[in-house]
């Protein structure tokens, strides 16, 4: 059963000291922090709340969470999971109490002064809180691509978005999730701040020593591949296979069919090549409980034929490493030979400009966010179009120069997005709408 979400809400208080951000934000500097705070190191986007509340505490913001869930941990999550939200009595649960915390804090303002909610995904807040209220959206891709949410999810979606309006300030994480939500609600513009995520620094160019321990333990058995990349780096080895790394999930939006109709031309060109996919497992269904893009037949007529980890696509090679931890990730970025991110449609793209961080070259969609995103630290292709996928995939497997050049160019690009810069106009924001 899936977990169901749970509230955290924090109040901070922002220390009087040199910088006019803080010193004047407020009189009575409270705020609460409304995001999803437990701890899972697989969902992105509880690692950017996380990230986010720590960033607030080194500008001096004291963080105090007002709802818990248990500490992190395979027993622990099973407990939440299974005992305190089972999907039975989840609605209940949430409705009768979780609600209930969450209604008395937003409608007795000697709490905070201000909301801040992290993501549209809780946009129903708005509506509850009687203080002003800023929210950050990430993306609005229901809009264009409904495909892998089920017609209840979409349901409560429209509700949330409509509630954007209702709110004093709208952060986006790109400037085409700004322009989309000015063409498609009825926010406005000038309530929009441009807010780019910031990537973990945890992501880097692993050291020699660091290869040459995972060449001894590569991150247990199932991951065998990377095990043999990295003997192959200590040793000096010719590199036997060219390793195309997919990240993320399997929903439509994500264009999977598109990368494999290119791995595919790729083997046929003689480029032995092996597909490695981190995130959702190919075949299964999305996380939203739909159909994924990868179990239907929009491949080119052929199921994939799954063999364990290992899937074989008209016989080519992919192997299914499922989700991975962000430390595992790192090690993938840096083990692979380049990241194929053919996506139709992203609010921010956050896997490329973490393998640019660990020094992968990039092959990403030209659509939607992601030249914004990649800067000239990628190369780029149509993703309807296979081939061209394949084109630029082959270059990067040829061309040393090339890979050289993506390499520095990526490190330049990726050095744009850090927490700190997204928490300064966070507090920037914040003071605007409190009018210091």
């Amino acid at each position: 059963m899936a977990t169901t979400p749970v509230w955290s809400f924090f109040c901070g208080s922002f220390p009087f000291s040199g910088l006019s951000v803080r010193s004047h934000l407020m009189n009575d500097p409270k705020i609460f922090f409304a995001g999803c705070l437990d701890a899972d190191p697989y969902f992105c986007l509880k690692q950017c709340d996380r990230t986010i509340v720590s960033e607030l505490g080194s500008w001096g913001v004291k963080v105090r969470e007002l709802h818990k869930e248990l500490p992190p941990g395979k027993v622990f999550r099973k407990i939440n999971r299974k005992v305190l939200y089972p999907a039975l009595v989840a609605k209940a649960t949430k409705s009768c109490v979780l609600n209930r915390i969450d209604d008395y804090a937003l409608r007795n303002t000697h709490y905070s002064s201000l909301l801040h909610i992290s993501s549209q995904c809780y946009a129903n807040l708005i509506p509850k809180s009687s203080i002003p209220t800023t929210i950050t959206v990430h993306d609005v891709a229901e809009f264009d691509y409904p495909e892998g949410y089920t017609s209840a999810q979409l349901r409560r979606w429209e509700t949330r978005i409509e509630q954007l309006k209702n709110a004093e300030l709208v952060f986006t994480v790109s400037d085409f999730t700004r322009q989309e939500l000015i063409k498609k609600t009825d926010v406005s513009a000038e309530k929009i701040i441009v807010n780019p995520n910031g990537i973990d620094c945890g992501f880097r160019v692993l050291d020699e020593s660091e290869i040459l321990n995972l060449s001894r333990n590569p991150l247990g058995t199932r991951h065998k591949v990377v095990g043999t990349r990295a003997k192959e780096l200590v040793n000096g080895a010719l590199e036997t296979r060219f390793l195309v790394l997919a990240a993320g999930s399997n929903i439509y939006r994500k264009n999977l069919p598109t990368l494999f109709k290119a791995v595919e031309e790729l083997g046929r060109r003689g480029v032995p090549v092996t597909l490695v996919k981190a995130g959702e497992p190919i075949g299964q269904k999305s996380a939203s409980g739909s159909e994924s893009a990868t179990a239907r037949r929009d491949d080119g007529g052929q199921r994939t034929e799954r063999r364990g980890l290992k899937t074989v696509l008209h016989g080519v090679e992919i192997i299914n490493l499922g989700f991975v931890s962000q430390t595992e990730l790192n090690t993938l970025y840096n083990l692979c030979d380049v990241l194929a991110f053919p996506s139709f449609y992203e609010g921010f793209g956050m896997p490329v400009v973490e393998a640019q961080l660990c020094g992968l070259p990039c092959v990403v969609s030209n659509a939607s966010s992601l030249p914004e995103v990649g800067g000239d630290g990628a190369l780029y292709h149509d993703p309807a179009d296979a081939d061209a996928l394949a084109d630029q995939l082959e270059r990067v497997y040829k061309d040393r120069r090339l890979r050289g050049e993506l390499q520095e160019k990526g490190f330049s690009n990726a050095e744009r997005f850090s927490w700190g810069k997204h928490v300064d106009i966070l507090l920037k924001g914040f003071q605007r709408v409190l009018g210091n």
